[in-house]
């Protein structure tokens, strides 16, 4: 399944992780703020 990820069937991954994290303050929380709501 060439192409198939998390990110395109609804559920945030590795990029939306990155995204977060280059437009964040606070690296650690952002990264917190990712596991708690994608535990």
């Amino acid at each position: 399944m060439a192409g198939f990820g998390l990110e395109e069937i609804g559920i945030p991954g590795g990029v939306y992780l990155k995204e977060s994290l280059t437009h964040c303050t606070d690296p650690l929380k952002a990264i917190e703020e990712f596991q708690v709501r994608h535990r």
